[in-house]
């Protein structure tokens, strides 16, 4: 199982295979650089997949995103809440 599985499964999302493990690496690499630069000011590994990542996926439960969708981020700002529109 990888770091954010068991998150995805406490919270109901589902994703294939592929997309798991590009979340798994998004999350490896933010935690990574976040020690050096300072991305977010979260202070564990679980802290920044609930508030950040797990937070920006919540969408899925109400929006039926289908393939060639034009859809809009409005307000993203600087957080990550927009990665979910790039899977």
């Amino acid at each position: 199982m990888t770091m954010i599985e068991p998150y995805l499964k406490q919270y109901q999302l589902s994703y294939p295979h592929d997309r798991v493990q590009q979340l798994n690496e998004f999350v490896r690499l933010f935690l990574e650089k976040n020690q050096v630069l300072n991305l977010t000011r979260v202070h564990t590994d679980e802290e920044f997949i609930v508030k950040h990542v797990i937070d920006s996926l919540m969408v899925d439960h109400f929006v039926d995103f289908r393939p060639g969708q034009s859809v809009a981020d409005l307000g993203a700002g600087e957080d990550s809440r927009g990665f979910r529109l790039r899977l």
